[in-house]
């Protein structure tokens, strides 16, 4: 399975050159720090069915809920965010995330 998570990666961001795919996890209800800094927000994927996560710059929300059912795909426009990028999930699971740095 690691392996599989790792080719994963590694089309994604061959997809999104210049970009970083970060596989998220959270052990439960709570908000994980994918990036500290000023960036640029481009995918979000839920991978965990009955989860809700909420991308936030800092403490402020940047869009509703996001589930499963649907990808929050901002490829086309990219999102930048000021703080950081941080997900608040409502039970254990598990995203991709896809940032770069901004400068």
């Amino acid at each position: 399975m690691g392996g599989e998570s790792y080719r994963v990666q590694e089309i994604m961001e061959a997809e999104f050159a210049g970009w970083t795919a970060d596989k998220v996890s959270a052990a439960s209800a709570m908000t994980v720090t994918v990036y500290t800094g000023r960036c640029t927000l481009a995918w979000l994927r839920v991978l965990t069915g009955a989860i809700t996560v909420i991308p936030k710059d800092n403490a402020t929300a940047l869009f509703d809920e996001v589930t499963s059912a649907a990808d929050l795909n901002l490829s086309f426009c990219p999102l930048k965010v000021g703080t950081s990028i941080k997900l608040t999930f409502s039970g254990a699971g598990t995203v991709w995330v896809i940032h770069r740095a901004r400068v």
